[in-house]
């Protein structure tokens, strides 16, 4: 990366080394598969604060190789969303509204149901040449240029709010994804950036926050300046509540002339020191667990963690505690029988957890998704078995 994904400035500085890490998604079918791993620096921008893998994976390699993957996003607030996007100054049912990828989809369905016809979104293959199904937001946000907005706004014409949801934090470069975005919509129009929040995991030093596909780690104050450095004008700043992380939305209109806005000494201060604890707490973190886990095995058995998504490879990768997990749970019928991307780890259905002994599950899944493991799995718990979840902070957490 040249100089700062956000301010542009080099004055990025490398703040914690996680080593080589896999691509979170590639499962394999074989533990002596040979795989992709890539040098993984975080750094932080000295002068906006922003958080930022210091040299991204490539396109090509965070490409998904399955086509059962999924990819969702919080949807509790959407309907209050919509609704006040629909109160905007100058926004009627008459109005054109965009969307920039998938993830918007169900968004423009409400606004549709509310009366609201006039909505449209990119197709990647006819108006981005994306001709490979497999590709996802890693493809479209990175092709979505200026040169390619303003052919498209050119042929379908100019919007009056454009909703860009959970995409921006995996921009290769932010200013030309938000420039991009500028290029769709009129002069009085509304952007509207949703992305996850990140100040929870670097408070609580919660390494599973790191993830390939995220070029950024926004807290409030890094994403509400992202709007000046793009050239808008922040109209509203929202922060909707979830248990595991919060999502962020920023309201915004283009102004001209618009200054830098470089956040004042005494809240850099608060981002760098921030991170640094972020960065200092990681190989305290990792001894932690592994004499933790050592212990428990010794003294009561078996352990395993249930959830094969990229929280759990970043957990066991980043901590090194691959010695420690016997196996990996994942009722996805598509994963079992496969294994973990860098720990090799194999992926077995939750009814091993009681047919090989397990005696510590831990959980990697939302709150939600905890409730259906709970409820599936009463017989593990009545035999003596024990969940904890990986998050500080969650109330089935585990203390070490």
């Amino acid at each position: 990366m040249k100089g700062c994904n956000l301010c542009q400035r080099e004055k990025v500085k490398e703040i914690l080394d996680l080593g080589e890490q896999p691509v979170c998604h590639r499962f394999l079918f074989s533990p002596k598969e040979k795989e992709y791993k890539h040098p993984v620096t975080i750094g932080q921008c000295l002068d906006c604060g922003m958080v930022q893998l210091m040299e991204p994976m490539s396109i090509d390699e965070l490409k998904p190789r399955f086509d059962w993957l999924e990819c969702t996003e919080p949807e509790r607030h959407l309907d209050r969303l919509v609704q006040k996007l629909t109160q905007l100054p100058g926004i009627t049912k008459d109005s054109n509204i965009c969307g920039i990828s998938f993830k918007e989809d169900s968004t423009l369905g409400r606004f549709n149901r509310l009366g609201y016809c006039n909505t449209w979104r990119i197709d990647p293959n006819t108006e981005l040449g994306i001709s490979d199904p497999l590709s996802s937001v890693e493809t479209v946000v990175n092709l979505f240029t200026p040169e390619r907005a303003a052919i498209l706004a050119e042929k379908h014409g100019k919007f009056d709010i454009c909703i860009a949801r959970h995409l921006i934090e995996h921009a290769m470069d932010i200013r030309q994804f938000m420039e991009a975005v500028k290029c769709l919509i009129r002069s009085n129009g509304y952007v509207v950036f949703e992305i996850p929040d990140c100040e929870r995991a670097l408070s609580k030093c919660d390494y599973t926050t790191y993830w390939e596909e995220h070029t950024v780690y926004f807290t409030p104050a890094t994403f509400q300046s992202c709007f000046g450095f793009g050239g808008f004008e922040l109209v509203s700043f929202i922060r909707e509540e979830y248990p595991l992380e919060d999502s962020y939305i920023g309201i915004a209109q283009p102004k001209v002339g618009i200054k830098e806005p470089f956040p004042s000494e005494d809240v850099i201060k608060v981002e760098i020191d921030q991170v640094q604890r972020f960065s200092s707490q990681l190989q305290g973190t990792r001894k932690k667990y592994n004499n933790f886990l050592k212990a428990y095995k010794q003294e009561h058995g078996k352990i395993a963690i249930f959830g094969a998504a990229h929280m759990c490879c970043t957990f066991i990768n980043v901590l090194n505690i691959k010695d420690h997990i016997d196996f990996v749970v994942d009722d996805n019928p598509h994963k079992r029988g496969m294994f973990m991307p860098g720990s090799h780890l194999p992926i077995y259905e939750s009814q091993f957890i009681l047919d090989k002994g397990i005696k510590l599950c831990l959980l990697t899944v939302s709150p939600a998704g905890e409730e259906k493991v709970l409820e599936k799995n009463q017989e593990f718990i009545k035999r003596g078995g024990a969940f904890k979840s990986i998050f500080p902070g969650n109330p089935m957490a585990l203390i070490i």
